[in-house]
């Protein structure tokens, strides 16, 4: 609000209290927006001091009740959505879409699922895909807080849409023949400023190995928005999060037994099979998104036109 320089207060609510064991956000620096303070807009101490009094949980159950028809948009650890489920356990909105975790985990029959290996740099993709460290298999989001990401995954009564780490980290790669990531970063508008600081440390990072930044928290509220013009591919899969182990805490498990295709291409769907208890329902995985759709929705917001576009 404040790189648009509107006059609008939007509330902010204190979550839960402490910090989760954490590794630097390589991306973001370590104040979330570039580590640059006194770029614009300039970075206060009151920046950090909530707006109201309601707890972030409390609050979510509370607009959750009075607004039931309400999208919900979760762009870090669900932490605070899993306390709202706990409290609540009717806790739902008719949609929450959430940025986080990965499919990726497994050992690929990739001429099973119609698919060529995934290679960067030469490695080819066998494994969980995270972005935590070195040593982790995990999604930052999920890896923030497996528990609250497991218990949201599992027992969250809405429609879930998640829009996984590979839809930054491989469609990215795809993507970069089509759009210039960083073309609505060089536009004469403070927003463009203020985007241009807070993505800084990522953009240098990842262009040291020749790629751009590529979307990411922006395709979540781009699905939120309109979910039929900017889903290519939708997969529907059984998942948990996995809560123990050394490398792979908050990765996610996907169910790859008798999966089916089915009619449509842009579906594809992990079916009941007579062998397999499966009591967990289907979450829906965006895995392939219109970048050049939510490219111009940017570009336009990034200039001021109003929307939906």
């Amino acid at each position: 609000m404040a790189a648009y320089q509107s006059s609008r207060q939007q509330p902010t609510l204190p979550g839960a209290n402490g910090r989760m064991k954490l590794c630097e956000n390589i991306f973001f620096g370590k104040d979330g927006i570039g580590d640059q303070p006194n770029a614009f807009p300039e970075v206060l101490p009151s920046d950090f001091v909530p707006t109201s009094e309601e707890v972030a949980a409390l609050a979510l159950v509370r607009i959750a009740r009075e607004n039931p028809e309400a999208t919900l948009v979760c762009l870090g650890p669900l932490t605070n959505v899993a306390i709202a489920l706990k409290i609540d356990p009717n806790f739902a909105f008719s949609k929450v879409f959430v940025m986080g975790g990965n499919y990726y985990g497994r050992q690929h029959n990739y001429e099973r699922f119609g698919e060529k290996p995934f290679t960067f740099k030469g490695a080819q993709a066998r494994s969980g895909i995270g972005n935590v460290e070195s040593k982790s298999s995990a999604e930052f989001n999920f890896h923030g807080d497996p528990e609250a990401a497991s218990i949201v995954l599992r027992k969250l009564a809405s429609r879930i849409v998640v829009i996984p780490w590979e839809a930054f980290f491989i469609e990215g790669v795809k993507h970069e023949k089509k759009v210039d990531f960083n073309a609505h970063l060089q536009y004469d508008t403070k927003l463009a400023s203020f985007l241009s600081t807070a993505t800084s440390i990522g953009r240098a990072a990842l262009a040291k190995n020749g790629r751009q930044f590529s979307y990411c928290d922006e395709i979540a509220v781009a699905a939120a928005i309109d979910l039929q013009r900017v889903a290519r591919k939708l997969m529907h899969l059984r998942v948990n999060v996995e809560l123990a182990g050394t490398h792979t805490r908050g990765q996610v498990v996907v169910d790859w037994v008798d999966v089916l295709w089915s009619n449509e291409d842009a579906e594809f769907v992990a079916t009941q099979g007579k062998s397999i208890d499966r009591k967990l329902p289907p979450i829906t995985f965006m895995v392939s998104y219109d970048v050049v759709v939510v490219d111009e929705w940017i570009k336009k917001a990034v200039k001021g036109d109003s929307g939906p576009w």
